[in-house]
């Protein structure tokens, strides 16, 4: 079934499998997504705005040039929406958007928007973030490992660890006193 520049306002969808669905500019406002399962379905050009997104799986589902505002989305691997051959991200920004515990695994997302959320809890690897806008985010418990960060800039970012032997940050842009934290993994002290 295919839906294009639908509006879906206050859904509340929860432990559902969907198939074969296609949306094209399709707006979602105020819905809810609690653990579904999404298999061969696509999401083009739409825009979710303060939507809730928790724990949903996707199999052979494409997503492309979509926009986050105002969202909380928990616990997506985003790897498993997107295609090695695939040009286009899932995602064209998210703006204040909460993304906890979110997977961004082996993705090309040079310069991602991610200024002021909260990505608490996500992991990066072996992404390409250059000129990645991470500023003002809380970066708490956030894993960087083999990722690109050059000229990525976490000015005002808070409780982030980022090991610079093991991720690129050449020309990155830290702010003080948090620019500190990249000498937490080299086991030195300072007095």
């Amino acid at each position: 079934m295919e839906y294009e520049s639908q509006k879906f306002e206050k859904l509340n969808i929860e432990g559902k499998r969907f198939e074969n669905l296609t949306f094209s500019e399709c707006e979602f406002y105020r819905c809810e997504f609690f653990e579904n399962v999404l298999e061969r379905c696509a999401f083009k050009n739409c825009i979710f705005h303060k939507c809730v997104i928790v724990n949903n799986a996707f199999s052979h589902t494409l997503a492309a040039g979509n926009r986050f505002t105002g969202c909380t989305v928990i616990g997506l691997n985003w790897d498993k929406i997107t295609q090695p051959h695939v040009l286009f991200l899932p995602f064209e920004k998210f703006e204040d958007c909460v993304l906890k515990y979110n997977v961004f695994y082996h993705l090309k997302l040079k310069r991602l928007d991610l200024h002021g959320c909260d990505l608490q809890g996500s992991f990066f690897e072996e992404c390409d973030l250059t000129e990645a806008d991470f500023r003002d985010c809380n970066l708490a418990e956030t894993v960087f490992t083999g990722a690109n960060l050059t000229r990525a800039d976490f000015r005002g970012a808070k409780d982030y660890v980022i090991s610079p032997q093991d991720n690129r940050v050449r020309r990155a842009k830290f702010s003080f006193p948090e620019v500190m934290s990249l000498l937490r993994c080299l086991e030195i002290e300072i007095e």
